[in-house]
C-alpha cells in the first residue's frame, strides 16, 4: 500500500512568542489559530482561513542557543505578484529584517526575498515558483531521458 504523506506544519522554536506571532502576522497575514502550553513551553498555531485546514505555522517559545551563522534553511510563501515581494521587501529592509533580494533567481525559483523572523528563522517570499510544473517538468524530464 502506498500512502503519500502530506505537509501539515512547520514548527520553529522562537525566544518571544509574542514578537513572534506580531512578525508573522504582518508579513505572512497569520493569526493565532490555536493555543496551548506544555509543561513550560508555550504553543502557538498560526493560520489563516485560506490554509487553517492544510497547514499551520507551529511556534514553541523555549530556550535555546542560535549559532554565529545563520541558517538558510528556511520555508517559502508564495505572493501573488512581484510588487507584493517588492512590498515586503521594502518593509524588512526598513526594520532591518531582509536578508536578500528581492531578486530574480531564473527559473525554478523565479523571483524572491528572504526575510528573517525576530528569532533569525528565514521566511522565502516568492512570486512565480509552481511546485507542479517544477515536478511535472522533471518527471517529463526523467521519463523522455529513460525512453
Amino acid at each position: 500500500m502506498h500512502i503519500t504523506p502530506q505537509l501539515t506544519h512547520i514548527a520553529l522554536r522562537v525566544k518571544n512568542i509574542e514578537a513572534a506571532v506580531e512578525f508573522y502576522k504582518k508579513y505572512a497575514e497569520l493569526e493565532v489559530v490555536a493555543q496551548r502550553q506544555d509543561n513550560k513551553t508555550r504553543v502557538a498555531w498560526l493560520g489563516n482561513s485560506d490554509v487553517k485546514e492544510n497547514f499551520v505555522i507551529v511556534l514553541l517559545e523555549m530556550p535555546y542557543s542560535p549559532t554565529d551563522q545563520p541558517s538558510y534553511d528556511h520555508f517559502g510563501l508564495s505572493l501573488p505578484s512581484r510588487k507584493d515581494v517588492d512590498r515586503l521587501a521594502e518593509i524588512a529592509r526598513r526594520e532591518g529584517v531582509l536578508d536578500f533580494g528581492p531578486k530574480d533567481m531564473g527559473p525554478v525559483a523565479m523571483y524572491l526575498c528572504l526575510v528573517r523572523d525576530p528569532d533569525g528563522n528565514a521566511i522565502e517570499f516568492s512570486c512565480g515558483q509552481e511546485v507542479e510544473n517544477v515536478l511535472e517538468s522533471q518527471h517529463g524530464d526523467s521519463e523522455s531521458a529513460s525512453t
